[in-house]
């Protein structure tokens, strides 16, 4: 009990030591930011996102980095008037354009936007680290974490999206018909539909070099569903073969 008292003691006055506790509040607050972030850039990396891992980390500490730099210039100026919230709106707003490098144009369909989007939320954890408010941190890390991770599968009616290659001779002739037949006979709501390998002869989605293939994700109720709707497709004129991956 003795000894434990003495190291609480001693302890205590570490802390007390000014430059000894900024030291221990940055690392505590970089290293919890470096995990928040970590969390979510695990699950981009997992999803085979264009920012992941080290991304997510390197965003949030930097943010935090920020904060604390605010904060310190407020604390070691007490007669000069510093607005801590400019330097955090300057990060949020900075954050654009690494968010904007993650969005990418395929075709029909636009991808990244939930990558930007968890860059821009991990800027916002790093702040709140930095700025003292980690309570809060930590529910948004789990609330984005739980977003990312398990919403994705619930995007539309609840149902799990499958990707649909058709390769076709005609994309202009071919096309409406296709998405007519998805949308409207068998009811499974379109998310995207975009033109792959329209000019390589790739043996993985075409057999024929001059014909194009459609990309789509859709999603139908069921495997049932999934099944008459590859049937269908192939019974179009003008649709050579039909993979669903």
């Amino acid at each position: 009990m003795e000894f434990l008292n003495t190291v609480k003691d001693g302890l205590l006055w570490l802390w007390g030591i000014e430059p000894v506790r900024e030291i221990i509040e940055a690392f505590f607050r970089i290293m919890l930011a470096a995990l928040l972030s970590g969390i979510i850039g695990y699950e981009r990396e997992h999803s085979h996102r264009p920012a992941g891992f080290r991304t997510h980390i390197l965003v949030a500490i930097g943010s935090t980095l920020v904060m604390l730099t605010a904060v310190h210039m407020r604390e070691a100026s007490p007669n000069v008037t510093l607005d801590v919230s400019r330097m955090s709106a300057a990060v949020i707003t900075g954050i654009g354009f690494l968010g904007a490098g993650t969005i990418l144009r395929e075709g029909f369909s636009v991808k990244g936007l939930t990558t930007a989007a968890s860059l821009w939320a991990v800027a916002c954890i790093g702040t709140a680290v930095g700025g003292g408010y980690t309570t809060g941190a930590v529910v948004a890390t789990v609330v984005i974490y739980f977003t990312l991770n398990s919403l994705k599968h619930f995007v539309i009616n609840g149902s799990v999206g499958k990707t649909i290659y058709v390769e076709v001779e005609s994309i202009e002739n071919e096309l409406p018909a296709i998405t007519s037949l998805i949308k409207d006979k068998f009811n499974a709501p379109i998310h995207s539909a975009e033109i792959v390998y329209t000019t390589s002869a790739d043996k993985k989605y075409k057999h024929n070099k001059n014909n194009s293939v459609i990309k789509i994700l859709a999603f139908p109720k069921n495997d049932k569903v999934l099944s008459k709707i590859i049937s269908s497709l192939k019974e179009l004129d003008g649709v050579e073969d039909v993979y669903v991956d």
